[in-house]
């Protein structure tokens, strides 16, 4: 049977690759929000994203549009002058962050298409 680090053990074991300190606490803290969303779902991981090839759409290009979405929601409280409202900002680049290795699985999934297209 497999043992399962604590999640500072898992900091630890990142930390020994280098970079900054904090970047290993942040990825830890990110693969438990995707594993709590993903827990959302009644359905395989990245269901949702790969749905959308039924309307002719490719799951990555899904993953951009809604890092995009993402993107233009912290644009735009960034820019808004209000008052920052710190924690919304660290959900929205949590988010990003999230979405943006998705889109990297999701689009290394789809090589063969992409090699085609590009016809190399």
């Amino acid at each position: 049977m497999e043992e399962e680090l604590t999640e500072k053990e898992a900091v630890e074991f990142l930390r020994k690759f280098g970079g900054h300190p904090r970047f290993a606490e942040i990825v830890v803290e990110l693969v438990k929000i995707h594993g709590q969303k993903s827990s959302d779902y009644d359905e395989t991981p990245l269901s949702s994203l790969r749905g959308t090839q039924k309307w002719g759409i490719r799951p990555w290009e899904s993953a951009l549009v809604l890092m995009n979405t993402k993107w233009q929601r912290l644009s735009n409280l960034l820019a808004s002058g209000k008052r920052m409202q710190f924690r919304k900002v660290i959900e929205l680049s949590n988010d990003l962050a999230i979405y943006t290795i998705l889109f990297r699985i999701l689009y290394e999934e789809d090589e063969e298409w992409i090699t085609a297209k590009r016809g190399t």
